[in-house]
Parts: structure tokens; C-alpha cells; sequence
């Protein structure tokens, strides 16, 4: 889906004030390896521990996010990036999410699936290609899916934000916000 670089890119080109990149939901590491390797530096969270071969010095905590992130972003102006995460939290996670983000965060940069008929139809394009369960997480992701504004509604996002939101051909719904000073 191109995921990664494009959060890279949105990385690279921000121009908000930010302390702190901190990636939610964090799973394998792969996201943080790959901005790392791009010269971004995040603090990874996630429920799962640190991967086996993370890097010796690189942040990760291995907490719930709502524990988390009071302390990491509670004087900071930091930012937030997630890929294909946030469609596993539910309206009240998010809005609770949304309630710790507006205070300090300064730009947030997501990267989930759309919730979108054509893509939900052309989903099942490759069901020929994959087993039966990636086959069931794929749907069940798109249905979890975001499209149009729903995300900064559900993350309560004020006129104080700039949003930017996109559904790709492959399936990605490209989020980010910034805070407007």
C-alpha cells in the first residue's frame, strides 16, 4: 500500500514544530525501522514487547497507549503516526485518543485501510491469491475503515487543525492533521 514511504515523505516535509515523533501501535517495529532508516526518529508503543532484534538505544515502550502517552506528550509538542492501527480502536478509544492529542500534539500522520465500496470490491480480487484468514482480515479492516472526515469527527478535531484526507487505488486512507498556530 506504500504506507511507510508516504509517512516518511509527510515526515520529511513537515513543518510543524515537533519535539517528538511517537508511533502508536507499533506491532513489529516496522514502521519505526523504516523512518528510521530515513533519518526519523520515533518512540514506539504497543502492548506487544520489544521486538527481538530492536536496536540497542532506540525507544520503545511496551504499555497501553492511553498509559503511555499523558507522560511521553505532556509538555512536548509531538507528533503522531499509525499504520493500520487506529481501525482496531472503537469510537470511545478514538475520541479518547483525540481528547490526549489535542492538547499537545502538533501534527498527526495516519495511514489506514478505506473504508470504501471499489476498494471493499476489488478486495476480493486477490481472494484467489491469499489464505482464508488474511482473506477474512482484509475485509474486516476495510469495514473498520475510515473515509471522508470520519477520522478527525471521531478523534474530535477543532477548526484549530488543518486536515488532509485521501483514499489511494490500493486501499490506503491517508490522514493528517496539523495543528493551526
Amino acid at each position: 500500500m506504500g504506507n511507510y514511504r508516504w509517512i516518511a515523505t509527510q515526515l520529511t516535509n513537515s513543518t510543524a514544530d515537533v519535539d517528538q515523533w511517537i508511533e502508536l501501535g507499533a506491532g513489529d517495529g516496522g514502521l519505526s525501522r523504516y523512518l528510521e532508516s530515513k533519518r526519523h526518529r520515533v518512540t514506539a508503543i504497543d502492548l506487544a514487547p520489544k521486538p527481538v532484534h530492536w536496536p540497542e538505544g532506540w525507544d520503545w515502550l511496551q504499555q497501553d497507549l492511553f498509559a503511555a502517552l499523558p507522560d511521553l506528550i505532556g509538555s512536548q509538542s509531538c507528533g503522531i503516526v499509525a499504520s493500520l492501527f487506529l481501525h482496531h480502536l472503537d469510537g470511545a478509544e478514538l475520541q479518547k485518543l483525540g481528547s490526549l492529542l489535542t492538547e499537545n500534539a502538533a501534527h498527526i500522520i495516519v495511514a489506514e485501510p478505506s473504508r470504501d465500496r471499489l476498494i471493499w470490491l476489488l478486495s476480493h480480487c486477490f481472494f484467489p491469491f491469499i489464505n482464508s484468514v488474511t482473506r477474512h482480515d482484509m475485509v474486516v479492516s476495510i469495514e473498520a475503515g475510515f473515509r471522508g472526515g470520519d477520522l478527525a469527527q471521531l478523534l474530535s478535531l477543532g477548526s484549530d487543525w488543518r486536515i488532509e484526507f485521501g483514499t489511494t487505488l490500493l486501499g490506503a486512507y491517508r490522514f493528517e492533521a496539523w495543528r493551526q498556530n
